[in-house]
């Protein structure tokens, strides 16, 4: 029977996999897709609320990132 890994275990392996240092890391919010479906959610947050803080941060920060791609294909010829 393997073991379960630890809370530290499993914060270094997302650090990890974003490529960003483990002290650079807090919590995780991970979302699971298949297709275009929400299959299951990952985190270590305390509540759902700070979830959907988190969430909302990231949506805010694609959004400045697809608006600046939007800007550099309209400043190409």
């Amino acid at each position: 029977m393997s073991r379960a890994p630890s809370a530290n275990e499993v914060l270094a392996t997302v650090a990890r996999l974003a490529r960003i240092p483990l002290d650079d890391l807090d919590g995780y919010v991970i979302v699971l897709a298949s297709g275009a479906e929400v299959s299951g959610v990952l985190t270590n947050a305390a509540d759902e609320s700070t979830v959907i803080s988190l969430l909302a941060r990231a949506i805010e920060h694609r959004s400045v990132a697809v608006k600046e791609l939007e800007a550099s294909h309209e400043s190409c010829p």
